[in-house]
Formats: C-alpha cells, structure tokens, sequence
C-alpha cells in the first residue's frame, strides 16, 4: 500500500509541475480575455492528469479512505489556481477603475467566493483563501466608506458574512482573516487593531485564532504612538549617508515611496501644496525615502520634479542591508506609507495621514505646538 501511495503522490506531484508551467504562461493574457476564453483557461486546468485521477478513483487496492485523501490532494491545487485567478482578476478590475458589483444590502459580496470544507484546515489553501478575501474586502470597505455608512469596519464585514448563508459555518475564520487582514499594507494601526481583537474575542472568547492575531499585535507593538522611532540610514541624491536621527529636535514627516509606485507619485502634487502651507515653520521638517532599486531611475525623477521639497533619500541594497530597511522596520508591505515622528524622536503613527488627507486640515498645526 505505501509503494502505490507514494507512486501516485510522486506522479500527481509531476503533474502539478505542469500545472504550475501552464498557469505560469497564460495567467496574465488570461486575466484580461473574454468571459470564454477565461471560463476556457479555468477549465483547461481540470484536463492535466485526467488519466491519473480516474486510475485513483478505480483502483480497489486503495481503501475509500486513502483514495479521498489522493483526490482531495489532487483536487487542492485546481481549487486553489482557480481562487489566484479570481483573485486576480478582481485586483485587475480595480487597478483599472472598475469595481467588484457589491449591491447595496452586500447580499451577492460572496458569492463567488469557494469554501471546500476538505481543504479548510490546509495551510495552502487557507493562504489561497486568505488572498482571495482581500479584493473582496477591500471593495466592501471602499462601498461602506463612499457611501457614508456609519458602522465600524468589523461590524460592516461581519454583516456582509452573516448574510450570506452558505458562510455560516466559517464565520469565526472570515472574521480572524478580516482582522489579521487590516493589520497589513497601509491598514497598520496599533489602536485599532486592538480595537478589532477585543471585538473578535467578544464574538469568539474561545477561537483557535486568537493566539494569532496577538502575536500579530505584538509585533507592531514597538510601532505604536509613544514608542521610540526606528532610526532610517539612507542616501541622498550625491551619495552622502544621512540618518532620520539627524533630524531630531524637529516634528518629521516620512514620505515612503518609489517612483513605478503609482500612487505615490500622485500624492506629490497635494505634497508640493503641503511643503508650501509649512514652509514659515522650520521645526517640521519633509522627509522621503525612496525604496527605488534603480538609483539612476530615482535621480533623474527628482532632477525632473525639482518642486518636491525636502529631505530626499533612498534605501536599496547597493548599500542597506534588508533588516535596516524602512520597510522591515516599520512593516511596510504595501506603498505608499507615511510615518510622523515627534521632535523627541518618538513615533507619533506608524501610519500617517496622506498628504491629500492632511490639506484639508489642521492635525500637523496641532503636532507642531507640542
């Protein structure tokens, strides 16, 4: 029996390798085709070791029991490969100023969304799931925010869940991804986190996610306000090393950004305009830090857009080891973000306001009489 087992794993094994060639080259062109040709990629994923699947589900020499773990193992991967490419096409619908349909009651938010009870427990398929959620998320979130809807951010996602029924028995998984979810990217907030722990520990007292998301927790905890800033080494535009330290005595704000980053780039008309409201107040001082590869590419962008005051730098591995990097130190998984550190060198948030935010009022006025 284990001489079969261990045939069949090895050859189901070959076969995902082809998989993963195929999705490797026709994922992208896929991704934007019509309706056919994407319901044709999804369904040519099925096709690869169809030979194979039938000889497991005929062979009497597997036990009911073996042979439902081969086909779920088999199975796992064209599950998954369908969620990364949902995924992705939904990420590729938002990149380009569409939407995912969410109605107004968020009764169809779901609905596209596969849970498969014999892979729930299998760390890859929970990190499949785990990336399916975000777009989803993320559009629930941009719909409460667009239309003024009052209620919490937890409060809203859990509704969208309960509503749909054939979530029912994942719930208390959908909540803990929700949360560990707005720990990351430019989500990273310390108080709420903490706000959105105590909610779900109120809803599941007893999760089996709840040692997760406080682990999570402790690590932001040396980036919550009060605590002393993680000091940045960078370069600037000639060469010379200069440190955030070096700007200590002053109220800081950290721009960090790069220049194939699209977003950041346009914040930087609303910078030109905040850097101008402050420039009668020497103790605020703008700083950004470029995490561009390409430091030719960084330069010449600046020579271009000379309007952009301030303190410029940049961070790459020409120079900077990765456990000095702004990115590693501040946990900074998705550009831009921006960070405030006080006059006494301590962390005012980890995750500031963006310059078209802070224009249209007075939060750096108030810093700045501190």
């Amino acid at each position: 029996m284990a001489l079969i087992l261990g045939s069949i794993i090895h050859n189901i094994n070959l076969i995902e390798r082809e998989r993963q060639k195929y999705v490797n080259e026709n994922l992208s062109k896929s991704i934007s085709a019509s309706s056919l040709k994407k319901q044709a990629y999804l369904d040519s994923l099925m096709q690869f070791g169809t030979a194979l699947k039938n000889q497991i589900r005929g062979d009497n020499s597997i036990s009911d029991h073996y042979r439902q773990i081969l086909i779920n193992y088999f199975s796992l991967f064209e599950i998954t490969q369908r969620m990364w490419f949902d995924t992705q096409v939904d990420i590729d619908r938002l990149n380009n100023g569409k939407s995912i349909v969410i109605d107004s009651t968020l009764s169809n938010t779901f609905s596209d969304l596969s849970l498969h009870p014999n892979y729930i427990d299998n760390p890859s398929y929970t990190w499949y799931l785990s990336y399916r959620l975000i777009p989803i998320f993320d559009e629930i979130l941009n719909y409460r925010f667009e239309y003024g809807v009052k209620i919490g951010e937890y409060e809203y996602i859990k509704g969208a869940i309960v509503k749909d029924t054939k979530l029912n028995d994942y719930q208390e998984l959908l909540m803990a991804f929700f949360v560990a979810h707005m720990s990351q990217d430019s989500r990273m907030d310390y108080d709420l986190e903490v706000k959105l722990i105590n909610l779900f520990q109120k809803d599941y007292p007893q999760s089996k996610y709840l040692k997760g998301l406080n682990d999570i927790l402790k690590d932001y905890n040396e980036l919550k306000t009060g605590m002393p800033m993680k000091d940045l080494e960078m370069r600037d535009i000639n060469g010379k090393a200069f440190k955030l330290s070096d700007l200590k005595g002053n109220l800081v704000y950290i721009d960090v950004w790069a220049t194939w980053c699209g977003p950041c780039v346009g914040e930087f008309p609303y910078s030109v305009k905040l850097t101008k409201r402050y420039s009668n107040q020497p103790d605020l001082k703008f700083l950004y830090v470029s995490v561009d590869e390409d430091t030719d590419k960084w330069k010449k962008f600046l020579e271009k857009n000379s309007q952009i005051k301030g303190f410029h730098g940049i961070q790459n591995s020409e120079f900077l080891a990765d456990s000095n990097h702004v990115t590693k130190l501040y946990k900074i998984n998705g550009i831009p973000r921006y960070i405030l550190i006080d006059k006494d060198g301590k962390i005012v948030t980890a995750n500031a306001k963006r310059p078209s935010e802070l224009l249209s009022n007075n939060y750096l006025d108030s810093l700045l009489l501190l």
